[in-house]
């Protein structure tokens, strides 16, 4: 039985298709509830509209319909499509073994790496390099008129801030001299990760600091920064918090976010793929320092921006940039 009930995100009418989908995950006891709100989200985005366009459920497709399916899917990265099939397969599964399904579960004989083809462009896309994020938030700035402490949360996540950080970090975390941001835990005892960071993040926090567009630095010695927060919010918009007082909320912060492309009327950039852009950022400079990679750069640029280890998370960052920088990344095997 679900702990936390199934929740149909959108302005999505519950329709035959989402029901047969809900009773499938409300039945079944193999998956988790987080796993079973993922798979609904993904049948509904992905194939759902297909349904509604061909006027059946995923129980009367064709295995032909089904590889359809798959090769004419919007970008995706490979592992959110694996992630689609498991969704689909496990329901055909479910479909099958109710009677649902004509010809059995037309996912039976095939393979999901021959089904799908990954689609390159669309994790190449997902690089917004320095020079085009810098040209954005300049230009949000002069045609918008936004001013610069409006868009710090896109400049902190392009530089490698989560969301959860950003509440207590201090202008006195950013060290001037040796280009990096320190990132601290949330009662700012330990020092988690060192995040590097350049010139053009130093001058914009400067302007923001000072709060002036016309401000420039020749001498770095010269910026003295104070131990204030740096992300400041109106009285009513603050949360208690036991060490802090009052601090931002991580809500406020995202509300700051997406009002940014509400005014600019541009597509919004995913916060995961900022940040994200910051360790491509990192890998390719290693790599042309290095003039190749190995699994362990991988690892360590992934703990650098994470603060911890994670094989999962290590793995899909090295997959992505391979593809993204057109290079091979030694595997351990391949280092012995």
């Amino acid at each position: 039985m679900l702990k936390n009930k199934l929740k149909v995100k959108g302005n999505i009418a519950i329709d035959f298709y989402i029901k047969n989908k809900l009773l499938w995950l409300k039945e079944s006891e193999i998956y988790s509830d987080r796993s079973k709100q993922t798979y609904l989200d993904f049948i509904i985005l992905y194939s759902h509209p297909i349904e509604v366009f061909k006027n059946k459920d995923l129980c009367k497709f064709t295995s032909s319909e089904i590889i359809e399916l798959f090769q004419n899917l919007p970008k995706i990265k490979e592992r959110n499509a694996s992630t689609l099939w498991s969704a689909i397969n496990g329901y055909l599964t479910w479909g099958a073994g109710r009677g649902l399904c004509p010809q059995g579960n037309p996912c039976d004989g095939l393979k999901f790496t021959e089904v799908f083809n990954v689609n390159k462009e669309a994790i190449k896309s997902t690089y917004i390099k320095l020079d085009e994020f810098w040209n954005k938030i300049n230009r949000y700035h002069t045609e918008f008129k936004l001013d610069y402490e409006k868009l710090i949360v896109p400049v902190l996540y392009r530089y490698g801030v989560d969301n959860k950080y950003l509440p207590y970090l201090e202008w006195t975390d950013i060290d001037v001299k040796d280009k990096i941001l320190s990132i601290w835990n949330e009662n700012r005892k330990d020092v988690i990760m060192l995040l590097p960071i350049d010139d053009n993040f130093i001058q914009f926090m400067y302007n923001v600091y000072k709060n002036s567009d016309n401000i420039c630095f020749d001498d770095y010695n010269n910026i003295n920064f104070n131990s204030e927060n740096i992300m400041t919010v109106k009285e009513e918009n603050k949360k208690e918090d036991d060490s802090f007082g009052l601090v931002i909320s991580q809500s406020t912060i995202y509300s700051r976010y997406n009002q940014i492309f509400k005014t600019t009327k541009d597509m919004r950039m995913s916060i995961k793929d900022l940040l994200n852009s910051r360790k491509y950022d990192i890998l390719f400079e290693l790599l042309k320092e290095k003039g190749q990679l190995d699994v362990n750069d991988i690892t360590d640029v992934y703990r650098q921006f994470t603060g911890k280890t994670s094989t999962t998370g290590t793995l899909n960052l090295r997959n992505d940039f391979e593809i993204i920088s057109d290079t091979h990344i030694l595997t351990a095997s391949e280092l012995k």
